[in-house]
């Protein structure tokens, strides 16, 4: 999957937490998601169809915490381990035209369950600047060449409350780290609604919400 640095976060700590629990994925299951893939997308299409267009987006945006927390959830199998999901922090997103640049102050998204009687809790915090070029029509915002040299994410993963090594965040590989994407969007003045088009998958648990 590939996805744009403003998805990383819920990604990044479900996909964390099931490399720090290892034994859980008979709980998370492997599911099919080609099945649902036209259907989110024609859900998406129908999202595009009533954007206010490119202009729409143009200006400072912040981000929904609690509607990141819910993307949080619906990361692959997590929710079916009953997790306790936290999201802290801020971040906001500006378009200007021809740029995106998300800024994270103290970011943090953590994950804590219980399985086989030994709790697990994944940690990601994100403190920086992240910086990408983007084209948008009024069905779809495109986005390329993400600079992410300007932040810094640390994650951390304990277990029965003793801290373990976990790959870092950026290291995850087919995280998308370092990629751009393409997102049909609904926008008014107040609210922007992103979701992310992945081919193949239904996306459409990943709705990110800014608002101004």
């Amino acid at each position: 999957m590939r996805l744009s640095r403003t998805f990383v976060a819920p990604l990044a700590v479900g996909g964390l937490l099931l490399l720090t629990a290892c034994g859980g994925s008979d709980a998370a299951g492997d599911k099919d998601r080609g099945a649902d893939a036209s259907t989110a997308r024609g859900s998406q299409d129908t999202q595009a169809a009533e954007s206010g267009g490119a202009s729409c987006l143009e200006g400072e945006w912040t981000t929904d915490i609690e509607a990141l927390r819910e993307a949080t959830l619906a990361a692959p199998g997590i929710a079916d381990l009953d997790p306790e999901v936290s999201v802290t922090g801020e971040s906001r997103v500006t378009f200007d035209g021809s740029a995106m640049t998300t800024e994270y102050t103290s970011q943090v998204s953590q994950v804590t369950l219980t399985m086989k009687g030994q709790e697990y809790v994944t940690q990601a915090t994100y403190d920086g600047t992240v910086v990408g070029q983007y084209t948008a029509t009024d069905a779809d915002l495109v986005v390329t060449d993400v600079d992410v040299a300007g932040l810094t994410v640390t994650s951390r993963s304990i277990v029965d409350g003793e801290e373990i090594e976990t790959p870092d965040v950026q290291d995850l590989e087919g995280s998308g780290l370092d990629q751009g994407g393409t997102f049909t969007y609904t926008c008014t003045d107040t609210e922007l609604r992103l979701t992310p088009v992945v081919e193949g998958t239904d996306t459409s648990s990943f709705v990110q919400i800014l608002r101004r």
